[in-house]
């Protein structure tokens, strides 16, 4: 599998980058990454909440990409470089961002935005790929739009430095799933 990946990163796609994701006890998966020259880049932790109860929208609505990237970019730093959906890390930058936003993903109400939606578990799992401002109001939205969509839970990943959301998730109910890292290869 690494053979394939790798071939494809360097002779079709010209990634400037290969990166996968594991647990940081899973030994063999380590290992074989490092066997191929991918070392630890990042460190995020990953915590559910299932939906079982109704809760106010409290009046999001959707930010185009301009918009967006005007509030996500700034929180670059403190999501170590990157969002989250479903265990695929995106680079906070101005394309993922657009094409992000392009596919409804952004939020935003009175200085509070989210970033939610789904990509291969529509119908299983909600994921938060970004928040900031009043965490509990955004989090009920995203309960909301859950709720709306018949999806019974909603997952949050994020950099294992960011402490003050996960206090915010902790607060609000959410239970730790796993803690997880990155490994990449740079070309």
């Amino acid at each position: 599998m690494y053979e394939k990946a790798i071939d494809l990163v360097e002779n079709e796609y010209h990634c400037p980058t290969f990166s996968m994701y594991t647990g940081p006890r899973n030994v063999r998966s380590a290992s074989l990454a490092e066997k191929y020259g991918l070392t630890n880049t990042h460190e995020f932790r990953e915590y559910f909440y299932n939906v079982t109860d109704d809760r106010e929208s409290h009046g999001f609505r959707y930010a185009d990409w301009k918009r967006a990237t005007e509030l996500v970019l700034p929180l670059k730093d403190e999501y170590d470089g990157f969002l989250s959906i479903n265990r695929t890390m995106y680079r906070i930058n101005e394309t993922n961002i657009k094409a992000l936003a392009d596919q409804g993903h952004f939020y935003e109400c009175d200085g509070t935005v989210i970033g939610v939606g789904s990509r291969f578990q529509h119908g299983s799992k909600l994921f938060i790929s970004v928040m900031k401002g009043d965490y509990e109001k955004a989090i009920d939205f995203a309960v909301a739009l859950a709720k709306v969509r018949n999806i019974p839970q909603i997952t949050c990943t994020f950099s294992s430095a960011n402490e003050e959301l996960r206090k915010a998730l902790e607060d609000y109910g959410f239970e730790f799933l796993a803690d997880l890292i990155t490994k990449e290869r740079t070309y």
